[in-house]
């Protein structure tokens, strides 16, 4: 008799997404290994990071980096919170196996996702996400461990533009001395977070109230999978707060359908060619098939242009002016 248990796959749950979603992301190491052997790693990822705030338009709460994982307390404006977690593993990753001669996998399987009531927890998820640290004995108090956001809403320096510290400072009226001492007495009441629940149940970290709002949520938003987009249709949901219109109107002074022509400047279109992937959801793969080439030849006319902007002052002048405008059509 076959067994028809014997072959049955278990489905994996389906990510809960929808527009202004707001999340407690975690990804461990495979097996619970490191995936940071050195302060230079803990910056590659935060480089990586922050291309994928800027290429994704995710709001960034908080965040930590340990030994073998690492917090994220974020919001996506739109739906693409595994298209950004994507880039951000993967590019992790083949840059980690590359820089230490590794094999396999790095991370333990998927990112895990916690949708979160605000209202209740953002302010509890900040700390205990900042008293990571703490809680495993790298520190005594957060503001001694540096790979963590504790020490801008601290007041111990100054906030970066890609840390939209909205949320939280509203919460403790703009003040860090206040945000201080609500972690440290969060700490002391509850064992530095070690007896609180900050994963919640099936992947909501709220109330009975939170979970029904989120169920009306996702019936109003509900969100087509599988469906290959066209290039229109991706500009106008676009997975970004930059329009991939705006962007050729941006490079060019002309309309997106005419970018094609052969007589413009191949340097004007080298510099879309980058702006479309760090800025917009296109892959590389989508971003060479708009340009009639080859994965690699779009991946070299990129890096070759980084390469001239290095050793010709003017052109980095007018890349950076480019980049200047086009955060602040991302950040406003």
């Amino acid at each position: 008799m076959i067994n028809s248990q014997k072959d049955k796959k278990i489905a994996r749950p389906l990510r809960i997404k929808f527009p202004g979603a707001i999340y407690h992301i975690f990804s461990r190491g495979h097996r619970k290994e490191n995936i940071f052997l050195s302060n230079h790693d803990r910056e590659k990822f935060l480089k990586i990071l922050i291309e994928c705030i800027e290429k994704y338009s995710i709001h960034l709460y908080c965040y930590v980096l340990m030994k073998n994982h690492y917090h994220l307390f974020q919001k996506t404006p739109n739906p693409n919170l595994s298209e950004a977690m994507h880039h951000l593993n993967s590019s992790y990753s083949n840059w980690f196996k590359k820089k230490h001669k590794l094999d396999g996998s790095i991370f333990q399987g998927r990112f895990k996702s916690i949708l979160v009531d605000t209202e209740c927890y953002a302010l509890k998820l900040s700390a205990y996400i900042h008293l990571n640290p703490v809680r495993a004995g790298f520190a005594i108090k957060p503001e001694n461990y540096m790979w963590s956001s504790y020490h801008y809403y601290a007041g111990l320096e100054p906030i970066p533009n890609w840390i939209n510290s909205s949320l939280i400072s509203s919460i403790v009226n703009g003040n860090p001395p206040e945000y201080k001492q609500f972690v440290e007495n969060w700490s002391q009441a509850n064992n530095a977070g070690k007896k609180i629940n900050m994963f919640g149940e099936d992947s909501i970290l709220g109330d009975d109230k939170f979970k029904e709002q989120i169920r009306e949520t996702i019936k109003n938003h509900p969100l087509k999978t599988n469906q290959k987009d066209t290039l229109n249709s991706k500009a106008l949901t676009c997975l970004t707060r930059v329009q991939i219109e705006d962007i050729f109107k941006e490079t060019f002074q002309i309309e997106a359908d005419l970018f094609h022509n052969k007589t413009e400047n191949d340097l004007k279109k080298h510099i879309l060619m980058y702006s479309l992937k760090k800025y917009s959801a296109l892959s590389l793969q989508e971003i060479s098939d708009i340009f009639d080439l080859k994965y690699v030849t779009t991946f070299q006319k990129i890096r070759r242009l980084l390469i001239r902007a290095e050793m010709d002052l003017s052109l980095k002048e007018s890349l950076n002016k480019f980049e200047h405008n086009l955060k602040n059509k991302i950040y406003g």
